[in-house]
């Protein structure tokens, strides 16, 4: 079960939806990032966050504010978009729904971890500041299983690419400001 209110919600949304006579699928993002997101350290993602501390470098400290241990898996948007196309079509196939299906990367990496793959692709030499505080979650991986099974979907973009990707939209974004 989950954690915390956020996750009991999307439960009580899909039990929703299923108990409805739509034809319908929920897909449970995972880890979503890519190009157009928010560099809002406070509100936003970590990723986009990150890209934008590096891209500030050496006019923002470049850190994050926790150990880093805890670790997360990502999905590249481009995948994401693909998902919901694949669902769209076994829909209108179909006319049945589909399960709740878990939309992420299996690759599992450290927040630390992620911090300095960003690091390597703004300034191999930027040093990654950390803190001693422990995080609120400590992991957060789901399995694809399901989404192979009902409609054939993998991530297929590459975490670093999409890292890399992102980065190069926030930088460019930052610079024509």
């Amino acid at each position: 079960p989950p954690e915390l209110t956020y996750g009991w919600a999307k439960i009580i949304g899909e039990e929703l939806v299923k108990a409805s006579d739509m034809n319908s699928v929920s897909l449970r993002l995972v880890g979503a990032f890519g190009p157009g997101q928010s560099t809002d350290a406070e509100n936003g993602s970590l990723i986009p966050a990150l890209c934008k501390k590096a891209s500030d470098f050496p006019h923002t400290e470049y850190g994050i504010k926790t150990t880093g241990a805890e670790s997360r898996t990502y999905c590249y948007i481009d995948d994401i978009v693909r998902s919901f196309v694949l669902c769209l079509n076994k829909l209108q196939e179909t006319g049945e729904s589909i399960p709740a299906l878990n939309i992420g990367s299996e690759e599992e990496y450290s927040v630390l971890g992620i911090a300095k793959m960003i690091r390597d692709i703004a300034d191999p030499k930027m040093s990654v500041i950390s803190t001693d505080v422990a995080p609120i979650v400590v992991k957060q991986v789901c399995s694809n299983e399901l989404a192979k099974k009902e409609i054939g979907w993998q991530p297929l973009v590459p975490f670093k690419e999409g890292l890399k990707l992102t980065y190069e939209d926030i930088e460019s974004r930052l610079l024509n400001v």
